[in-house]
């Protein structure tokens, strides 16, 4: 008998941290082109004190509340990843690749993080969609796949070398630099949001139908072993 879970209210949650993610990466885009502008003026010796203490607090509170909420969204979509790759799993005629854990346990393993978590994606998408439809129904490419994993990798490299060049930066125009390279990375930040954002919801509709066919045949199941 198959048991999958109801996986709606998970892909609800994730969807609003990831529209509140987008939100505070425009405002550590703003934050960063304004912190440049300053530090432009202080290479002019034309600033005061109180301008740089305002910039440190609004910098520290937007970056703040940015990580706790990207943290939120990485624990709530890999809930949600791994719930919809478990179901996969209980479905006769999927054909996941891996075993459900690797859809936590793969983000987290350096070198394979960088294409296991792309692979189970292409398996939930793939699977979900062609057993959710008539058996001649045509499928969605895996392209919008590709171009958010692209994004996803391209955002943390460009994202590890401006937190380096942040480090060690020792003058204001190093910082200029490294500013100039985290709004760089918080572009593609933007790009694999709005991107995950609209696969999430392309798989919501193929999710519910999976779920009620199943479940309905559960429960028909049920009642005819009774």
């Amino acid at each position: 008998m198959t048991q999958l879970k109801n996986n709606a209210e998970r892909s609800r949650n994730i969807l609003i941290l990831f529209y509140i993610s987008i939100g505070f990466t425009i405002l550590s885009f703003i934050h960063s082109y304004q912190e440049n502008s300053l530090l432009e003026k202080v290479l002019l010796n034309d600033y005061e004190d109180s301008q740089l203490e305002l910039n440190d607090t609004i910098g520290m509170v937007v970056g703040l509340s940015a990580v706790a909420i990207k943290i939120a969204a990485v624990v709530f979509f890999i809930l949600w990843f791994r719930r919809a790759y478990y179901n996969l799993h209980q479905v006769q005629g999927a054909f996941p690749s891996f075993e459900e854990g690797w859809a936590s346990g793969s983000w987290f393993v350096p070198f394979l993080n960088l294409v296991r978590p792309f692979q189970i994606m292409r398996d939930v998408w793939t699977d979900t969609f062609r057993l959710s439809k008539d058996e001649n129904a045509s499928l969605p490419g895996i392209s919008l796949l590709g171009v958010w994993w692209g994004a996803w990798i391209v955002r943390n490299v460009v994202g590890r070398y401006s937190f380096q060049m942040a480090r060690k930066a020792e003058t204001a125009e190093d910082l200029i630099f490294a500013n100039q390279s985290t709004m760089w990375s918080l572009c593609f930040d933007m790009i694999a949001l709005v991107l995950i954002i609209l696969i999430i919801k392309k798989l919501q509709a193929p999710e519910k139908v999976l779920y009620e066919k199943y479940h309905e045949r559960d429960v028909s199941e049920h009642l005819i072993l009774q």
